[in-house]
């Protein structure tokens, strides 16, 4: 349903636009698949299970509607763009009630306490991770392992300029 409505916002605003989602037909999605991989549309609204072995080197954008359920959910979500080694973003737009959701999806008829726990857990640092006025590259590394010494310089958390509109992405 979201992605419907995202992609009928869209192409109410002119925007050259393709959408893909499990409730379409299977002719449907491969048309839209295959137009999006091979350049004919620039742009398709998507569930995240779209990404999924998509190997598209080009991706400058990837914008998260949704907050994923986890750090490595988004990371590997996110990890879409700039695959060609040039320079891309990732916009996450995140509202508490993506936290309601998730909440309901993990416990749903999820009987094993200590998967849901866990997963609860996961949820809790993506959570903190929109919620961090750090540095967002700092905190993605280090909640995988790494050591950073200082920010990037870079993120939407450092960058001077902090306004992040669709217009820049979507060239509106």
């Amino acid at each position: 349903k979201n992605v419907d409505n995202l992609f009928e916002l869209l192409i109410e605003k002119g925007i050259s636009i393709t959408k893909y989602h499990a409730g379409m037909d299977n002719e449907s999605r491969k048309k839209n698949q295959d137009d999006f991989i091979y350049d004919r549309t620039p742009i398709i609204v998507a569930t995240n299970a779209f990404g999924m072995g998509i190997d598209k080197s080009n991706v400058r954008y990837v914008i998260h509607y949704n907050m994923p359920q986890s750090m490595e959910n988004y990371y590997q979500e996110a990890g879409r763009a700039g695959r060609d080694g040039k320079p891309a973003e990732c916009l996450l737009l995140y509202d508490k009630g993506d936290v309601a959701i998730n909440t309901y999806l993990i416990g749903h008829d999820q009987p094993d306490l200590t998967w849901k726990d866990r997963e609860l857990k996961l949820l809790d640092k993506m959570v903190t991770y929109c919620n961090t006025s750090g540095c967002l590259r700092k905190y993605l590394l280090e909640y995988f392992g790494e050591r950073v010494a200082s920010n990037c310089n870079n993120c939407g958390n450092c960058s001077q300029n902090k306004e992040v509109t669709w217009r820049r992405f979507l060239k509106l």
